[in-house]
């Protein structure tokens, strides 16, 4: 894995994997019209979150956290705060017994031609201290979404999202098709990848695959290339230093070829 400073973007699987690492989510969504409307323009888009009852703080970024009576809290992060409106509503839950509870419904409300483009970070904490994260838009190419995110003073993620149908899109010094994620912690620097068959850096192939995948988490610690995926087909990944690999947990052969290692799932 490459030694940067700048660094690559999620659907449920990069999602799941970044919760299990970071305590956070990804959600993105591209908002669009019907294939029978023909009226062309602006339109107003609301993506809708829903809260169980619970107390609702809006922050000077735009973001809103959701305190409950469970000491079970989460915050909603917009990545685009700039481009929207909040609009915090009053709703309702049904409750397994039949009861009806007053419960907020936030509206994040956009303007734009589609597809609109929403994405939010969402961040479940515990305990009366709201977490120290912020949520920082990365201007990218159009059609594309980008992120940087802060947890406390020494944690930066990245988070990269294609929606150029399978046509790798550059960012910076990257090149990339699906959805990335960059994680840089105590334990080393990990990444987690989306429909993604390509990462390159400055001409540097960092991760490739014969077709794309459905998820693949890299990561890399004393010595040691632990690679974790739903894929049968082989990968190539930039690391002149592993020693050994580990795929989904287990021992793997792998060849190596210059600075590349080369290998599958058993």
């Amino acid at each position: 894995m490459a030694d940067n400073q700048e660094g690559p973007e999620g659907l449920i699987e990069l999602t799941v994997a970044l919760e299990a690492k970071m305590n956070l989510g990804i959600v993105t969504d591209a908002l669009g019209v019907a294939e029978f409307v023909t009226t062309s323009g602006y339109h107003e888009y609301h993506w809708l979150a829903h809260f169980q009852p619970a107390e609702l703080e809006v922050g000077d970024d735009s973001s809103v956290w959701a305190r409950t009576a469970f000491d079970a809290h989460i915050g909603v992060i917009p990545m685009n705060p700039e481009r929207i409106t909040l609009v915090q509503e009053e709703g309702y839950i049904s409750a397994p017994e039949g009861q009806v509870y007053d419960a907020p419904v936030l509206s994040l409300v956009q303007e734009g031609e589609p597809p609109v483009d929403f994405g939010v970070v969402l961040f479940p904490f515990r305990g009366e201290e709201r977490p120290r994260v912020s949520v920082t838009a990365m201007v990218a190419q159009e059609g594309d979404m980008a992120c940087r995110i802060r947890i406390g003073e020494d944690v930066s993620d990245l988070y990269f999202k294609n929606r150029s149908k399978g046509q790798p899109h550059r960012f910076g010094d990257f090149l990339f098709d699906g959805e990335v994620g960059w994680i840089r912690e105590g334990c080393g620097e990990r990444l987690f990848l989306v429909g993604t068959s390509l990462l390159a850096k400055d001409g540097t192939i960092l991760f490739a695959c014969n077709e794309r995948v459905a998820w693949v988490e890299i990561g890399f610690h004393d010595g040691v290339l632990e690679i974790s995926s739903d894929t049968l087909r082989q990968m190539t990944i930039w690391n002149p230093k592993a020693r050994e690999v580990r795929f989904n947990g287990k021992p793997a052969t792998f060849v190596r070829s210059g600075e590349y290692v080369m290998t599958k799932r058993a």
